[in-house]
């Protein structure tokens, strides 16, 4: 696989994660390794197709954090809760 090629990830019912490339299951961790190398990754739901990308990338900051790895400085988290609180112009 290219290095500018996503790797699809399938969410199975049993909330396990499998690597479509490499037939193979992967983790949290796997996944921050996969952006840490630079790439990055398209995660769906295997039932209903729905892109569950944005939730794991969130659950893998969160996790961070809640180990004490200070990943984001808090003036951008709050700027980021304050980016949900307002109304989306439209």
């Amino acid at each position: 696989m290219a290095d500018n090629e996503k790797p699809l990830l399938k969410r199975y019912a049993s909330r396990r994660l499998y690597n479509t490339e490499t037939s193979d299951y992967v983790t949290l961790e796997d996944i921050a390794g996969f952006i840490r190398e630079g790439r990055e990754v398209q995660i769906v739901d295997l039932k209903s197709g729905d892109d569950l990308t944005r939730q794991y990338l969130l659950q893998i900051i969160a996790e961070h954090e809640s180990r004490g790895e200070n990943i984001l400085p808090v003036n951008v988290l709050n700027d980021l809760v304050r980016s949900y609180m307002q109304p989306v112009a439209g």
